[in-house]
């Protein structure tokens, strides 16, 4: 991590020969309550009665600077995460990237998702990382872009994570190249990401997934679609953001995995509105999972203040041979500045 960010600062200090800076500052506060419903809920309560769970902030907590060089450019944010479910503590870290523009090419490094095709969820930290967009872990990269063709290289679980059951280690950086095409009329992109992870797995079986992903805008509504079919994604946890689903969904070393979501957003006045719906499913265990959410974007005048309250509905469908009586409710407001 700490390599990565001398690069990133590298690139940064670069570009300033390249062009005039023009630097933002960013903030943003999440704020909200996790409601538990169902009576097989892991963290749930007896009887299935509803736990509410506080969230004085949330995933999309953060602080940073976004600049612009011209060919070159980048981010840094300080990201925080409040987890009264699961971790029952704060987590978060210093996440970022730099691009710097070779020719025809754009080379970008960092520490972030490597790739994804979000939802317009925009609230709470919530833009269906892990249910419903596909995309990579927070690790760091480095990406080569080139006319709408790109091909990059991850550290996801090199450094040193147990491949699924067994006890082994990466011995190679997870991989991506994808295409996307960008046009006025619509947009449409494929990618094709894994990891090689030699004898470490039982039967040797190689973590995949083939994407493809497009946007259709129709003035003032923007329809998207995002399927992903992955291939024993549990052999490569550090690479594939799914593996971070809710109740392991994604099942064990042999498990296949789809994931869909439509995702729709209205640019209205006075505020632009996103929603989505997303479903997981599991071939050799049948886990199943169903997502909803909807949120509202109130901009202030020209003072680059922003509103966002949302709400998202995650519902545990099966799990193996178990129709589960499990699901909750995320409900908040996200409040966010630039200048």
């Amino acid at each position: 991590m700490k390599k990565t960010l001398v690069v990133l600062l590298i690139l940064m200090v670069a570009g300033l020969g390249f062009a005039d800076i023009t630097p933002t500052a960013v903030f943003r506060l999440d704020v909200g309550a996790k409601v538990q419903l169902g009576d097989n809920y892991s963290a749930g309560g007896p009887d299935g009665d509803p736990i509410w769970n506080f969230n004085p902030f949330n995933n999309g907590t953060s602080i940073g600077v976004n600049a612009d060089y011209g060919n070159a450019g980048g981010w840094i944010h300080l990201r925080g995460n409040y987890d009264t479910v699961y971790s029952g503590g704060v987590n978060g870290g210093i996440f970022g990237e730099a691009w710097v523009n070779i020719g025809a090419a754009t080379l970008t490094i960092g520490r972030s998702e490597a790739w994804a095709q979000w939802s317009s969820l925009s609230w709470y930290g919530d833009i269906n990382w892990a249910f419903g967009a596909a995309a990579s872990t927070d690790c760091p990269f480095i990406k080569v872009s080139v006319e709408g063709f790109y091909i990059g290289l991850s550290e996801a679980g090199v450094s040193g994570e147990s491949i699924g059951t067994d006890a082994g280690q990466y011995a190679f950086p997870g991989f991506f190249l994808g295409y996307d095409y960008v046009a006025d009329t619509f947009s449409a992109g494929a990618t094709f990401a894994g990891q090689y992870v030699g004898d470490n797995v039982a039967d040797g079986k190689f973590p995949i997934m083939f994407n493809v992903h497009g946007k259709l805008p129709l003035d003032p509504i923007t329809l998207g679609l995002n399927l992903a079919f992955y291939v024993a994604p549990a052999n490569a946890p550090g690479l594939f953001s799914i593996n971070f689903a809710p109740e392991n969904l994604t099942g064990g070393e042999k498990s296949n995995v789809l994931e869909a979501m439509i995702d729709f957003s209205a640019a209205l006045d006075p505020c632009t509105v996103g929603a989505s719906v997303a479903y997981i499913m599991e071939t050799e265990d049948k886990n199943s999972a169903l997502k909803i959410g909807a949120c509202a974007s109130f901009g202030i005048g020209d003072t680059g203040f922003s509103i966002i309250p949302g709400f998202s509905y995650t519902n545990i469908l099966k799990i193996g041979d178990q129709d589960y009586k499990m699901s909750w409710l995320d409900i908040g407001v996200s409040c966010s500045y630039s200048y």
